[in-house]
């Protein structure tokens, strides 16, 4: 679980990633909590934020907004 949600940018939510492991989103949640100390939730936006943390250091000026898209996120505020 981990690292599928550590590694694949296909999985933007704890419902992508409940598909891809073939439970359910409950199920997700329990075993993080049990197993891993932070939500499945938690996981997922850590990769998400560390994938535009690298974006942005290869390029300092990018278009934040496309940048936000990329990642999965609605707008740059996000």
């Amino acid at each position: 679980m981990v690292r599928a949600a550590e590694t694949d940018p296909a999985l933007r939510s704890v419902t992508d990633l409940a598909s891809h492991l073939h439970v359910s989103t409950r199920t997700v949640q329990r075993l993080a909590a049990k197993y891993v100390g932070v939500g499945p939730t938690l996981l997922i936006r850590r990769r998400r934020l560390q994938e535009a943390a690298e974006k942005l250091r290869h390029n300092p000026a990018p278009d934040l907004t496309e940048l936000a898209h990329e990642a999965g996120y609605a707008d740059h505020a996000h």
